[in-house]
């Protein structure tokens, strides 16, 4: 997913506001999903 701030400015022109929500994540979400994946590829591999 992408972040309002950066990701999501390069390709808003002309997407639908239900598009937009679902391809967005606050930086907290963002941080937090990278920090699940991380303990999950961890706790898998070992």
């Amino acid at each position: 997913k992408l972040t309002d701030e950066l990701g999501i400015k390069a390709i808003q022109v002309g997407l639908h506001p239900r598009i937009r929500q679902s391809l967005l994540y606050t930086r907290e979400q963002g941080w937090n999903r990278i920090t699940y994946c991380l303990l999950i590829n961890n706790l898998s591999e070992a």
